[in-house]
């Protein structure tokens, strides 16, 4: 869960992919207060998740360190959702000073993306960077580093480096990604083979240092060679576990509606106080949202139709590739039903035994077993049942699911 608590920034980072959204933002709102999270509506946001508290929940911005109240906020959270550990990212372009009114215990830790000093507008705000993390350390706030790659040509010794030279034992590293509206840099897929071997010489560096690298946004499952997996899964298998499935972040705006993440910001939000919890919530994305991505070309042309794919080990690429201009192919409920109303039963098992797992609902795997019945094949009619079962969450339908599990198993 991030909680975009302003979005006013201080740092120009050409790879953002929350700019367009962040920009975007200031025609919703009304006045200049608009552009930060206002405290009410972040004790109706903590009050809100107090019933459903999520594991961790990250402040983000622009730059939480603008808001003079950062504090009160912090003490809101750590008041109603005392279990969920707590997290400031910062581009850490500001003074050490922003740290005296925090305390390193109400904190789970600060993460500080660090870019490369030839990204920043002049070395002074570079070093203002190293000189925030170096007081932060030093005043006992749990620091992680974050680094993005967004070109190819990116210094693979600068973040091991870093890490190293501050005691760091490892650092947070990403591809950036793009958005669907666009207007940040990032590296072409077609370059992607090549980018992966620049990054694998990074994870040599960091494993010569002694350094555990974690990735944050996934990449597809055929970034890496396989001979290159094998290495990176026994000396750095924090990155090996965020490969090919990405479970998008909620975002939370000062309005208080939700987004499943910068990249894909433009495609859909909604209030969150038309949902119950964050749970619904995030039933709503996967529903509403996530599905119709998935149903579009993904990073590659025949993302589609890859095994890893098919199988729900990659989501093809980043959902912020998408290309909105295509209609998506997903299977749907109306589909197989007016199938089994034709008497198409064979067709309705080819078609759901060829879907992506990403599209088999419940809903539709118990269609696919009544066409199983119809034929005559009890095996898949069991497995479709145990599947959908598994998996179901309306009421109605499980009940009916349940009286069929107690049929076929007699």
């Amino acid at each position: 869960m991030n909680v975009i608590v302003t979005r006013d920034c201080n740092n120009t980072c050409p790879y953002c992919f929350a700019g367009q959204e962040l920009a975007n933002s200031q025609s919703r709102s009304i006045g200049r207060e608009g552009r930060s999270m206002p405290i009410q509506a972040v004790n109706e946001l903590a009050s809100w998740l107090s019933g459903d508290p999520p594991r961790q929940i990250n402040l983000i911005g622009g730059e939480p360190f603008l808001r003079d109240d950062l504090p009160e906020i912090v003490a809101i959270f750590r008041q109603k959702c005392p279990k969920s550990q707590l997290t400031i990212f910062t581009g850490g372009i500001i003074s050490g000073q922003s740290l005296s009114q925090l305390s390193p215990d109400d904190l789970s830790g600060i993460l500080v993306n660090v870019n490369e000093e030839r990204d920043y507008p002049n070395r002074h705000i570079y070093d203002k960077v190293i000189g925030f993390i170096e007081t932060a350390i030093a005043m006992g706030f749990r620091i992680t580093l974050g680094y993005n790659i967004w070109r190819l040509d990116f210094d693979t010794e600068f973040m091991p480096h870093i890490a190293y030279s501050l005691g760091r034992q490892g650092f947070r590293w990403s591809v950036a990604n793009p958005s669907l509206m666009g207007g940040n840099k990032v590296v072409s897929p077609s370059d992607f083979r090549e980018l992966s071997k620049i990054v694998i010489q990074m994870l040599y560096k960091s494993v010569e240092r002694g350094l555990t690298t974690h990735l944050d946004c996934p990449l597809p499952s055929c970034f890496f060679k396989n001979e290159d997996l094998a290495w990176i899964a026994r000396y750095q298998p924090n990155v090996v576990t965020n490969i090919g499935t990405c479970s998008a972040p909620i975002d939370i705006t000062p309005e208080l509606e939700a987004i499943r993440c910068f990249s894909i910001s433009s495609f859909a939000r909604t209030p969150i106080n038309q949902h119950a919890s964050l749970a619904a919530l995030t039933k709503w994305f996967t529903e509403n949202e996530d599905r119709d991505l998935l149903a579009r070309k993904g990073i590659f042309e025949e993302c589609l139709k890859c095994d890893h794919f098919l199988a729900g080990r990659c989501h093809g690429g980043c959902l912020g590739w998408r290309d909105l201009r295509q209609p998506g192919n997903a299977p749907t409920a109306k589909h197989f039903y007016d199938l089994l109303q034709a008497g198409n039963y064979a067709q309705v098992i080819e078609e759901l035994e060829s879907a992506s797992q990403w599209f088999l609902t419940p809903l539709l795997l118990y269609l696919g077993v009544l066409a199983a019945y119809k034929l005559g094949e009890l095996d898949k009619a069991k497995r479709f049942l145990c599947v959908a079962h598994d998996h179901v969450t309306n009421l109605n339908l499980q009940q009916k699911l349940r009286r069929l599990l107690k049929q076929s198993f007699r």
